[in-house]
């Protein structure tokens, strides 16, 4: 079981409502889209993996990844992951913020927030 992020490119949205209806929108075509990986997605992940590395077996097991490669959760200008469910709030905070520091929309699919 995991803890679940959505980020895409995108205008952000005006409200956490219409945030949750842009990813129910989007969903779809996420599961099949074929798309190059977006350079704002990539360079998330890159950020990301940098903050939350798992080169070793070590940085595995400390790891807030669930979805490992990171990279094969990305399809076109977005990406749907999920984190271990024991990952602390702190560390679900500073991916969040890593997702708007290259300014993607990011939605908590099981709180129904946007961030």
């Amino acid at each position: 079981m995991g803890y679940d992020l959505a980020m895409w490119v995108g205008e952000q949205p005006r409200s956490d409502v219409e945030g949750a209806m842009q990813l129910e929108e989007r969903f779809d075509h996420y599961q099949v889209c074929e798309d190059p990986v977006a350079p704002e997605i990539r360079d998330f992940v890159d950020r990301a993996l940098t903050d939350f590395p798992i080169d070793t077996e070590e940085e595995m097991e400390a790891s807030p990844w669930r979805d490992i490669p990171l990279y094969g959760a990305a399809r076109g200008d977005m990406i749907y992951f999920s984190l271990l469910t024991d990952t602390p709030p702190e560390t679900v905070q500073s991916i969040i913020d890593l997702g708007k520091v290259v300014e993607l929309v990011v939605v908590d699919p099981q709180a129904r927030r946007t961030y």
